[in-house]
């Protein structure tokens, strides 16, 4: 069985929602403890998985919310200078524990993509492995491309060097990749608004309700 390392990236200021992101309740619970209960049941679906957390701003109140899940916690000091600054920790990380791991992959989730499950990156993991984890395997919805994604491991050097104020898409798009059809992966919380809205599509379909 292959070993993969799942890093959820959750180190943002959340500046644009007006409050902290990661501790706002979903299911009854912070949705940062929410995702990486989410995410561990991939172990059950005979994956392979460690999982990993880079945190940022509002450290200490993030990190006392995932107790007591067992998850290993980056902390990013450049938390403020972007996206990459995060992925670039994620995979100095990885480059860390791979010597003693022998990961076949990373993959890179986002704190605030709500939708996805854990079935959805196994279908990513499929894709990853049909494609003898040669090719990056990356999600495509709302007609775009980006998280969740899997690198392989000829982009770890690659990503610890990445432009901090970069995002995935722009990475994922300058090399080879294969794309999985996620359209959970288009809804994500980055203002009230979002919120509301979310909300209000979760009275209309019960299966998403989360958010009370």
């Amino acid at each position: 069985m292959k070993n993969y390392l799942l890093v959820l990236l959750a180190a943002g200021e959340s500046k644009r929602f007006g409050a902290i992101k990661q501790l706002i309740n979903y299911q009854g619970e912070p949705l940062i403890r929410n995702r990486v209960k989410e995410f561990a049941k991939l172990k059950t679906l005979s994956q392979n998985i460690d999982i990993a957390v880079v945190i940022g701003a509002h450290h200490d109140v993030i990190q006392m919310a995932l107790n007591p899940q067992k998850v290993n916690i980056i902390h990013n000091k450049n938390w403020w200078k972007g996206m990459g600054s995060s992925i670039s920790a994620a995979a100095i990380y990885y480059q860390v524990q791979q010597t003693r791991k022998n990961y076949s992959g990373l993959i890179i989730c986002l704190v605030d993509q709500v939708d996805v499950q854990s079935r959805h990156i196994s279908k990513l993991i499929k894709k990853f492995e049909k494609d003898r984890g040669q090719k990056i395997s990356a999600s495509t919805y709302s007609h775009t491309l980006g998280a969740p994604a899997i690198f392989t491991n000829s982009c770890i050097d690659d990503l610890i060097d990445i432009p901090f104020a970069q995002g995935a898409k722009k990475f994922i798009v300058e090399r080879e990749y294969s794309l999985v059809h996620l359209p959970e992966g288009g809804r994500d919380i980055d203002h009230p608004e979002d919120l509301k809205a979310y909300k209000a599509i979760a009275i209309e379909n019960p299966s998403l309700m989360g958010f009370i």
